[in-house]
């Protein structure tokens, strides 16, 4: 519903903190097209895994975020590595996660 709403366009900044998500909210909202107007996007307490953050970092709509946090997920370190190789998340530049996601993931 979100990722449909009227309401999302033009939208700078998104927080969505702790609505349950998981992958499949993350994946529809990274493969909306109104998420390329968001330069700030929190997506903490979601039960987003690996999957999601493999479509958050192949979004091509992504590209104008600048903040992104996803802490107290389940994200691994190959989630991680994902995001900060993305070729779509160049201007990001606070890029927050949880700790298990950063074990290992240089």
């Amino acid at each position: 519903a979100l990722a449909t709403s009227p309401f999302l366009f033009g939208l700078e900044q998104l927080d969505v903190r702790g609505c349950a998500l998981e992958d499949e909210g993350a994946s529809i909202l990274a493969n909306s097209m109104d998420l390329a107007n968001v330069t700030h996007l929190r997506l903490d307490e979601n039960g987003i895994q690996d999957a999601g953050a493999l479509a958050l970092a192949e979004s091509p709509y992504g590209f104008n975020l600048v903040s992104l946090h996803l802490q107290d997920n389940p994200i691994t370190p190959r989630g991680a590595k994902a995001l900060r190789e993305s070729p779509y998340l160049r201007r990001l530049k606070d890029l927050r996660l949880p700790s298990s996601a950063l074990e290992d993931s240089r």
